[in-house]
């Protein structure tokens, strides 16, 4: 493992062929809620201060085995792949959490989800985000070829090689939404053999824009967790890149398959910063088009929160519903939902700023079915 602190600040992790390392901590998790998404850092030496920071993944993301993001004070056992970052603490990227699996690690591989495209190459390269392998971009043969000109604008040509990698971010890292619903946004970082990042520039600012000499295929996947917490209409789903020379976003013509929550199109145009946006849905409570087959809760997000939380939950028969809220005595505090509901996904919003930090449990009640789960509230 290389130490990249201070080296090269556009550096792209696995371009010199780095790769994780395997490590097994316990410590005390530490939360710092100052950012709009909570950063997790775990001290295991019990000495009030971080030793490492713990990477979750995409904010939206949580594993079917039913770990959840632990709370400020917990103490846990973590699996992960440990990686050298410009931050002052290494990185943990976390796999399992107190013996419960929170992300494959073959979907992080060697690079991170990312690799090299040779320009002598005779085959198509996908490369993927590392926390979703459904969110790819693939280079075909002649990449580099003829049409290719790097920067858009420029006089500059495309290398003999490229270190491609992509990232999901968290849509509120994207400065200038100029008012779109963005619900999901993509990182693109194209890096030559000198690890210059061909898609930022010398200061170091995102947005930069290339082309290649052929088309690359493009396909993100949403969840609908993403739409709930967006209020999004998937209907109306609309796809942009951002051109720093126009200082504008363009709007990319592509395929949305609302079935399988995907985004496909194909093009040259390679820009650094790719957005996902839609209209919202209006009402407190947002009806998803699909029927739901099943009688679900989902868990709450943020978990935790300070002071505001959004519960989902989809009936799959009309019910009389009620969706309460209690604290770890079992008292009622308060009762969100008590009426009859149509069959049909619903997202409502907690507010508990005139409650105390604590653990906290909904109960969601449809006729004679009974689902429950555990919050946390950390002001």
């Amino acid at each position: 493992m290389r130490n990249h602190h201070n080296r090269r600040s556009n550096y792209g992790f696995g371009w010199e062929h780095d790769s994780l390392t395997n490590i097994t901590t316990t410590g005390t998790t530490l939360v710092d809620t100052t950012f709009y998404m909570n950063h997790y850092y775990l001290d295991t030496n019990n000495d009030g201060t971080p030793d490492y920071s713990l990477n979750f993944g995409p904010f939206w993301f949580q594993p079917q085995s039913g770990a959840i993001r632990p709370v400020n004070g917990d103490v846990v056992s973590i699996v992960g792949g440990q990686l050298e970052t410009s931050m002052v603490e290494p990185m943990i990227i976390v796999y399992e959490i107190d013996g419960l699996l929170w992300r494959d690690s073959s979907s992080i591989g060697s690079h991170f989800g990312g690799g090299w495209a040779n320009g002598t190459m005779d085959s198509s390269r996908t490369f993927h985000s590392p926390f979703d392998s459904g969110d790819q971009i693939k280079l075909h043969s002649g990449w580099n070829k003829s049409n290719g000109t790097g920067h858009m604008g420029g006089n500059s040509h495309l290398p003999d090689s490229l270190f491609c990698q992509l990232f999901e971010i968290a849509p509120e890292n994207i400065s200038n939404r100029n008012g779109m619903n963005v619900f999901a946004s993509y990182e693109i970082n194209m890096l030559n053999s000198d690890g210059t990042n061909m898609l930022m520039s010398t200061n170091m600012m995102m947005g930069r824009k290339m082309s290649l000499g052929n088309n690359a295929d493009y396909s993100f996947h949403y969840s609908d967790l993403q739409m709930e917490m967006y209020n999004s209409d998937e209907s109306k789903i609309v796809v942009n890149g951002w051109d720093d020379l126009a200082e504008s976003w363009y709007t990319i013509d592509a395929t949305v398959d609302t079935d399988n929550n995907t985004v496909t199109f194909s093009s040259p145009d390679v820009s650094n910063l790719i957005v996902l946006s839609a209209a919202k849905v209006t009402g407190l409570e947002s009806l998803i088009a699909t029927q739901p087959t099943e009688f679900t809760l989902s868990q709450n997000y943020p978990n935790p929160f300070n002071p505001s939380t959004k519960i989902a939950f989809t009936l799959n028969s009309n019910s009389q519903v009620s969706l309460t809220i209690y604290n770890i005595v079992g008292e009622k505090v308060a009762t969100l939902v008590n009426e009859y509901k149509s069959a049909g996904a619903y997202t409502v919003n907690f507010n508990a700023a005139q409650l105390s930090s604590g653990v906290y449990f909904y109960e969601l009640r449809a006729d004679a079915t009974r689902l429950v789960k555990k919050m946390s509230l950390l002001k």
